[in-house]
């Protein structure tokens, strides 16, 4: 952006001393023409006059079309400053969308990496509520994997089954035609129900 600015000081000093120098050439040429006149003799005073209202144009007619010139290139040069700086608020923008995306993914890969150890720490409570032996612990653990199996979907499967060992392992068995292993017809209605 430097380089830009630099490049830019550079050429308004030298469109403005061009600019200077011009009319200063055209005040030289237009004031000995003036000058020429007002020193000769045979020119009436209405002409003379006339040279001075001339002269006072030309002057001012080139005072104004300097400035427009001048005018116009410190537009184009501001135009061309303003282009590269929008070209580098682009690249800048682009920039920072990429490093959002990359911030967002790695929110979202660590919040699922909480969210399974929070599921594996709850499921891991309720296991250990469950093997006390107390009844209200054990009831404390059924609840929590309850409540774990509506959160995570992807453990209700491996939730029924610990249910399921629970029942079996604490439940005696009031027949023996269900093979072990083997899940009764009451008990599939359970697992229905759950």
């Amino acid at each position: 952006m430097n380089r830009y600015k630099r490049e830019i000081s550079t050429l308004s000093t030298a469109i403005a001393s061009l600019g200077i120098g011009s009319l200063v050439l055209l005040s030289c040429i237009v004031a000995s023409n003036w000058l020429a006149v007002q020193q000769d003799t045979k020119t009436t005073a209405k002409e003379k006059l006339n040279a001075s209202l001339e002269t006072s144009k030309a002057i001012f007619g080139g005072l104004g079309t300097v400035a427009t010139i001048t005018g116009g290139v410190v537009l184009y040069l501001n135009f061309r400053v303003a282009s590269k700086t929008v070209a580098i608020a682009e690249k800048n923008l682009n920039i920072a969308k990429k490093k959002l995306e990359q911030d967002e993914e790695k929110f979202k890969e660590e919040s699922e990496l909480t969210e399974s150890r929070l599921i594996t720490d709850r499921f891991s409570k309720a296991v250990e509520q469950l093997s006390t032996g107390r009844p209200v612990e054990c009831l404390g653990g059924i609840f929590l994997l309850e409540r774990l199996a509506k959160d995570s979907p992807n453990d209700q499967w491996t939730i029924i089954k610990v249910l399921n060992a629970y029942v079996r392992e604490k439940l005696p068995r009031s027949s023996d035609k269900t093979p072990k292993g083997s899940i009764s017809n009451y008990d599939k209605q359970q697992i229905q129900e759950f």
